[in-house]
């Protein structure tokens, strides 16, 4: 197995770590505040590569999974007739409703603290779901490392991409960003993708719409579908 190159996490840390209060910044066109403990999406490739990739079709419903300051849900807001935002963070939680307060989409969006799938509905489903999971196969020391620490089995990821078949509309999407990092035991083809075999497993499509090389790590955004 090798071993992950921990000198960007640590740096990504130090970024955060530095801001003691909450503070602004533009993502992408957008003005956002955000709080201390939650993912700036500037410091990261990941959050706008993620964001350009996702397609809403008017009139969906949309369900943003761990959320973190909302950023892409709001981004993608626009042609959506709902969405949802969800975080296991209640910090995230009050940056995103924070954030959502700045916006004219108030009438159609609503929050709400889940651990994955746990505080979401058996009955809820959704024509859109975007996820940008923690990346890392490594156990979270801090809640602000949950931004980026799955846990040595990426069970997180495993447990979002099985509740996916339930929450999704028949011609539902799953927009979600991977990352070579997360595939330490397998090779870093597309096939050896984290989430593509998973998917794979339960009967879902599985489609590599984009990549990223970040040259540490590859990023990829997987189209889930039923």
């Amino acid at each position: 197995m090798k071993t992950i190159d921990l000198k960007p996490l640590r740096s990504l840390i130090d970024r955060h770590t530095f801001h003691r209060d909450k503070y602004e910044i533009n993502f992408k066109g957008i003005d956002l505040v955000i709080y201390p403990g939650v993912l700036n999406p500037n410091y990261t490739k990941v959050s706008g590569f993620l964001s350009d990739n996702i397609k809403i079709k008017p009139g969906s419903r949309v369900l943003d999974m761990f959320c973190g300051s909302g950023a892409i849900g709001i981004l993608n807001a626009k042609n959506a007739q709902s969405v949802l935002f969800s975080d296991i963070s209640p910090e995230a939680i009050k940056c995103t409703e924070d954030n959502l307060s700045k916006f004219s989409v108030k009438g159609k969006v609503s929050s709400r603290l889940s651990d994955v799938w746990n505080n979401i509905a058996n009955n809820e489903l959704f024509d859109v779901i975007i996820a940008n999971p923690p990346l890392l196969p490594i156990s979270p020391n801090t809640e602000f490392e949950r931004n980026f620490a799955d846990s040595k089995n990426m069970d997180i990821t495993t447990r979002f991409i099985k509740g996916c078949p339930q929450h999704l509309t028949k011609n539902g999407t799953v927009y979600m960003a991977t990352s070579t990092a997360s595939n330490l035991d397998k090779h870093k083809s597309r096939e050896g993708d984290i989430a593509v075999t998973t998917a794979q497993v339960l009967g879902l499509k599985a489609d590599v719409v984009a990549e990223l090389n970040a040259g540490y790590e590859i990023y990829r955004v997987i189209k889930l579908s039923l």
